[in-house]
């Protein structure tokens, strides 16, 4: 069995990659329902500066076949390499895309003849052409049955005009099994070490994860770390305190965070961060309440934040508290009792309209007048301009 589709992108894509001339397909052949072989390709026919050349990726893995047992239950159930000429990785692609869970496109993709579009985008996205870059890499699926856990890695070599090694990863797990998913976690990752600058940068991000069937976790964390002598370390899980500017090169992080409700009412979120840089130690929490029934709401918002500085030695702690009770309801049914006396408002209105002075006309003031009217006194008459506009003001019922 076996299947090819050429140029699989749509158009949009087409226009967005017509610049480079790409050419992709994907191949698939199935042996006896005992493996498949996938292979993904993209070629470039003129490089994105326009200047004659080619560049090329190539994408291969094996599946399907009987799983190789490795340690601790886990087993191989999926092999595969990566090949690139003249192409690098695009490491702010790869951050944008852990948003959009774009790595599932590239780590061991599902049922890539149908999603070929999806995996030719993420692919030419991640890994663009670059005259005199080259990849060689290694991709492994590794996966256990119970509790179920599954790991799509890749790791990928960079050499040329820079050299620098880089870890892709998706980490899935459903406890106590994949029916009863008590606990889900869906986990995207990718490392960069690179051997040029000496620096190792690490993002990881929480997606489509909940616990207790409804709760859903969210969150993110990055790593990085850098020798010589500017020698610098951050590790963030869920950002820093609100009083500590992020280090250049570190992302916006999400807070770690478990909404323990599965709407907007009531709603209970609770959220945290740790820090650690070459010189602080940071973490912090909060709480939030909402909840409304029969004309009653209630509002609560608790927590902490901490930064301390270790050199000169600093401590900066806030606690704050805050709970709002607001309500609408009548306490009292029956009849009205009768409103006190007092001046009609509907006269007083109509008094303030039939006022000539609550009338004005306004002009845009770089435009003439409609008409030219000759000077004369009409006393309790508004002169309207047929290009103006005609303006009522009062003061004695909010009208809005």
């Amino acid at each position: 069995e076996a299947q090819f589709v050429k140029n699989p992108a749509s158009r949009a894509h087409e226009a967005a990659v017509s610049l480079e001339k790409l050419n992709a397909g994907v191949l698939q052949l199935t042996f006896q329902e005992q493996l498949t072989l996938t292979a993904i390709g993209l070629v470039s026919t003129q490089l994105p500066d326009g200047s004659p050349g080619y560049s090329v990726l190539i994408l291969i893995t094996a599946q399907n076949f009987p799983p190789i047992p490795l340690f601790l239950g886990f087993a191989l159930t999926g092999i595969g390499g990566i090949v690139g000429v003249h192409r690098t990785i695009d490491q702010q692609a790869i951050e944008a895309g852990l948003h959009a869970d774009t790595l599932k496109s590239v780590l061991f993709p599902a049922d890539p003849i149908a999603n070929a579009p999806a995996v030719i985008r993420a692919l030419s996205s991640i890994f663009p052409p670059q005259r005199g870059s080259y990849l060689i890499g290694v991709m492994a699926q590794i996966g256990r049955q119970s509790p179920p856990i599954n790991m799509d890695l890749a790791v990928i070599y960079e050499f040329g005009q820079q050299h620098r090694v880089v870890v892709l990863g998706r980490i899935s797990a459903d406890m106590p099994s994949a029916t009863e998913d008590l606990v889900r976690l869906r986990l995207d990752a990718f490392g960069v070490v690179d051997l040029d600058a000496g620096t190792v940068a690490i993002d990881a991000m929480l997606f489509d994860s909940r616990l207790a069937y409804k709760y859903t976790l969210s969150g993110a964390m990055a790593l990085r770390a850098g020798g010589g002598p500017n020698s610098a370390f951050v590790l963030a899980v869920g950002g820093f305190n609100p009083h500590f500017a992020a280090p250049p090169g570190v992302p916006a992080l999400d807070r770690v965070a478990i909404a323990l409700s599965s709407g907007e009412n009531p709603r209970l979120r609770c959220e945290a961060y740790f820090a650690l840089t070459s010189n602080t130690v940071q973490f912090g929490a909060r709480a939030q309440l909402h909840a409304a029934a029969y004309g009653f709401a209630i509002d609560g918002d608790v927590g902490f934040d901490v930064l301390i500085q270790r050199s000169p030695f600093a401590l900066f702690s806030v606690f704050w508290c805050d709970f709002t009770i607001g309500f609408d309801r009548t306490l009292i049914t029956g009849q009205a009792p009768p409103l006190p006396a007092g001046p009609n408002p509907t006269t007083e209105l109509v008094a303030a309209l039939t006022d000539p002075r609550s009338w004005t006309v306004t002009r845009p003031a770089n435009r003439g007048p409609g008409v030219t009217l000759r000077h004369r006194s009409l006393e309790g008459v508004v002169l309207a301009d047929p290009l103006g506009d005609l303006v009522v003001t009062q003061n004695v019922l909010p009208l809005n």
